[in-house]
């Protein structure tokens, strides 16, 4: 293989392949909903559900681990 040819394939390898949905917990970590990361500002997370509706959540009202 030309070396060209190699970098492209292993930078190809480590995108990811699909995008996944994960919880979101709420401050106190008793509910939580699935969504996919989208973008986050100083003010909150934006996610995108999987019936495609897009919330931002305040980082004051997500668990420590999701912020």
């Amino acid at each position: 293989m030309t070396p060209r040819i190699l970098l492209i394939s292993s930078l190809l390898a480590t995108l990811p392949l699909a995008a996944e949905f994960r919880p979101w917990r709420n401050a106190d970590g008793t509910k939580s909903i699935d969504g996919l990361y989208l973008k986050h500002d100083a003010s909150g997370v934006t996610i995108r559900r999987d019936d495609q509706r897009e919330l931002t959540i305040p980082l004051d009202k997500l668990h420590p681990d999701c912020q």
